[in-house]
């Protein structure tokens, strides 16, 4: 519901446009109002969680991935990835690097990689930024 809005503000407006019709006040369910703000605090973490990420990438002049809901195929840059990773990893002894890998020869393999495979690489990318 909230996933159209930009920044903490615009969903602070959704939220209170539909509050009207789901407040208890306003003869609305007090669950169903309880789910609406749970769900408002959730988007504005995520979207300042995402500004947070947004200002290191480009403060350390390095690409944003973002999630997706489609596969990834040949030739997209979003598959510079998974290079990207293997860079980060080559300086961390701890980091396990297979999944990565097997991502990387699945791609080898089918010259594509599923929204699933992207979307975990995304998560993998994004703690090594943050760190």
């Amino acid at each position: 519901m909230f996933s159209g809005c930009k920044n903490p503000k615009e969903v602070i407006d959704l939220f209170e446009k539909i509050s009207l019709y789901v407040h208890p006040e306003c003869g609305g369910a007090e669950e169903l109002f309880e789910l609406l703000e749970a769900a408002k605090d959730r988007a504005i973490e995520s979207i300042v969680a995402y500004n947070e990420y947004a200002e290191l990438c480009d403060q350390a002049e390095l690409p944003r991935y973002e999630l997706t809901n489609q596969a990834v195929h040949q030739g997209d840059t979003n598959l510079n990835i998974i290079n990207d990773i293997l860079d980060f990893s080559s300086d961390d002894n701890e980091f396990n690097s297979e999944f990565t890998l097997s991502v990387a020869n699945f791609f080898k393999r089918k010259k594509y990689i599923t929204s699933a495979q992207y979307n975990a690489l995304v998560k993998i990318y994004n703690a090594f930024v943050k760190d």
